[in-house]
């Protein structure tokens, strides 16, 4: 797997509502500062993330998908990425999949527990 800290790829900054409703929430932003989520007026992030180019499918992927996992905490065997945003969800530019890993016994905060909720979004324009 191709994950990384590495800097967010530039083709997916924008921001992320239901429907493309920019004014909609809850809603993501992504920049060259991060990743954040906002819901009822609240902002959360820079999330804690790691990023992965070519993970769609589960092998290395020349598509433009991209996955972002946000981590929460630690288990003993590493980072714990209950949340996985997919960026350009099935190869279709501005769409964003909010995907939990149902294993996970992690608390989500309120506004990823939104998100998660939500399950997808679209790019603004």
């Amino acid at each position: 797997m191709a994950a990384s800290q590495a800097p967010i790829s530039r083709d997916i900054y924008g921001r992320y509502t239901p429907d493309g409703n920019c004014k909609s929430a809850p809603r993501v932003r992504v920049d060259s500062k991060g990743v954040f989520v906002y819901v009822k007026g609240h902002q959360t992030g820079p999330l804690p993330i790691s990023a992965c180019t070519s993970c769609a499918g589960g092998a290395p992927s020349d598509g433009i998908q991209k996955w972002i996992y946000v981590k929460h905490g630690k288990t003993s065997e590493g980072d714990n990425l209950p949340v996985v945003l997919k960026f350009n969800a099935q190869e279709e530019r501005g769409q964003l999949q909010v995907e939990l890993d149902e294993s996970s016994k992690t608390l989500l905060s309120p506004a990823m527990s939104a998100l998660v909720k939500m399950g997808s979004l679209q790019r603004c324009s």
